[in-house]
């Protein structure tokens, strides 16, 4: 039984059903066409670059006279019916209907399912005789719908605007938050979201290097890997949610250090300005970092040698990180730099993170839809991160740092790893990294209802039974206090 009741699935397939097909998604037919005299070869060519199913084929007035489709390139090579070097008006054909713009995706399903054909033509009036605007089949409304997650992760990679994955991002948002009914889909929400940012993350490193290229500042000849920190790191990053970025690459040498660090400035900078083309909420308080692989491993060992005044408590997101794309040479060497260091200052650095992991305390209790504060004091709402699900990130790092665990990982899963190697434990390991799942589902729920980040939740709009989950999450994370209290030879904050 999980935190909310699920959203109505058939409210939730006939919405996109009734919402206008958004044509302006789709490739630029000037670059989706092509003349029936244009070879079957560099046609097949034409749609391997623009990633595309169909292309059609049109007049000098830009006119639909007929397309052809990877079944009809296959048809070709198995009955040798044409040599690649004929006209692709030997092959082509007229299977395919036309309509206006501006309808919806229901009606464009019809009109399909009603015709027997699988391609639609759109045009101004919705005649053969005006000019192609768009070219789509079922499997594209079937892509709109949000329920087709292979297909939407296959558009990704043909997109080649950051402002065209914004509504990308928007039907991945309906196709996963419409399942959260129970904790046990968290894993698979988190898993699949986690793969669609790092397939949109690595679209826009991509485009940003095409864009520099372009304004004339090529790649440098050096290595390279980009970062993810934090809730992205552990891969629980949701959908209302910007990752935390950073860069790794390899020692330059001395005289092109100032060259190579000025690229990746630049680099960063035109991917921050395309994650918010892309969507995503901006975001202060990290900003991306972009150190070499030497800069990093100092970082790291002033962050675990001198706590205090490298502030250290600040960056405690950074001990989750996990490469996305690149060189992961380069992040398995700082791994292996941080483990070593965390060897040789295991018994002071470690105790130090949990009492900062102990500073995060769970409300005492809700009253009359106001929650209570250790002072007393009566609050409207609470920061769910803030008070439930930070305390439960930080003492699970702990644990696992602990255990010699270099990297990012769900927390979930170290809570549960630490519970399999202290069977003495078990329950409350367990207990803790279910709470955790109901906690972070909880956030995406509310945060797909207020299409914000989820963070602040008002106790008074909680039903009794969600109430009483929460108060069970607080509990258990006072005990799992207590064991790191304990265990670390430490003070109880409460």
């Amino acid at each position: 039984q999980g935190v909310f009741l699920p959203r109505s699935e058939t409210a939730h397939s006939c919405s996109w059903l009734q919402t206008v097909f958004p044509l302006d998604n789709f490739p630029r037919m000037d670059s989706c066409c092509c003349t029936p005299d244009t070879s079957i070869a560099n046609a097949a060519r034409l749609m391997r670059e623009q990633r595309v199913e169909a292309i059609a084929i049109v007049d000098q007035n830009g006119c639909a006279l007929g397309l052809i489709t990877l079944e009809d390139l296959r048809d070709c090579i198995a009955m040798d019916k044409a040599v690649f070097q004929d006209p692709v008006q030997s092959i082509m054909h007229q299977s395919l209907i036309f309509a206006s713009p501006g309808q919806t995706a229901g009606e464009y399903l019809l009109q399909l399912l009603s015709s027997g054909t699988r391609h639609i033509g759109i045009t101004q009036d919705g005649h053969a005789e005006s000019r192609l605007l768009a070219l789509f089949n079922e499997r594209d409304l079937t892509l709109h719908s949000g329920h087709n997650p292979v297909a939407l992760a296959e558009r990704i990679v043909t997109i080649d605007s950051a402002s065209q994955l914004a509504p990308v991002r928007a039907i991945m948002a309906s196709m996963l938050t419409s399942g959260l009914a129970e904790t046990s889909v968290m894993a698979w929400y988190t898993s699949i979201l986690t793969q669609f940012d790092s397939l949109i993350m690595l679209r826009l490193f991509l485009l940003a290097e095409k864009s520099l290229t372009k304004a004339g500042r090529p790649v440098p000849e050096i290595d390279y890997c980009w970062l993810l920190f934090g809730p992205a790191g552990r891969r629980e990053l949701l959908i209302h949610r910007r990752p935390r970025l950073g860069l790794i690459y390899a020692d330059p040498d001395e005289k092109d250090a100032a060259s190579v660090k000025d690229y990746f400035s630049a680099l960063i900078s035109c991917v921050e300005t395309m994650l918010e083309a892309a969507g995503y909420p901006t975001i202060d308080d990290h900003p991306t970092i972009h150190h070499s692989l030497s800069s990093w491993q100092k970082q790291f060992s002033d962050w675990i040698n001198d706590p205090i005044m490298s502030r250290t408590y600040l960056s405690l997101d950074a001990f989750d990180l996990s490469p996305i794309g690149g060189d992961g040479a380069l992040t398995s060497a700082l791994e292996q730099h941080i483990q070593s260091e965390l060897a040789c200052n295991e018994n002071h650095f470690i105790p130090l993170m949990a009492n900062d992991a102990m500073a995060h305390l769970p409300p005492l209790t809700f009253f009359q839809g106001q929650i209570i504060d250790d002072h007393g004091a009566q609050h409207e709402d609470f920061d769910l991160f803030q008070t439930t699900l930070q305390p439960l990130v930080d003492m699970a790092r702990v644990f696992s740092l602990e255990q010699g665990a270099i990297g990012g990982a769900p927390t979930d899963l170290r809570l549960e790893q630490y519970a399999e190697a202290h069977p003495a434990e078990q329950t409350l390991f367990k207990e803790s990294a279910e709470a955790f799942r109901v906690a972070l589902m909880l956030q995406a729920r509310i945060a797909d209802a207020n299409n914000d980040d989820g963070l602040l939740v008002n106790p008074d709009k909680l039903d009794k039974y969600e109430q009483q989950l929460l108060k069970s999450i607080f509990r258990n994370i006072l005990a799992l206090l207590e064991k790191c209290a304990s265990h670390f030879e430490l003070v109880p904050r409460r």
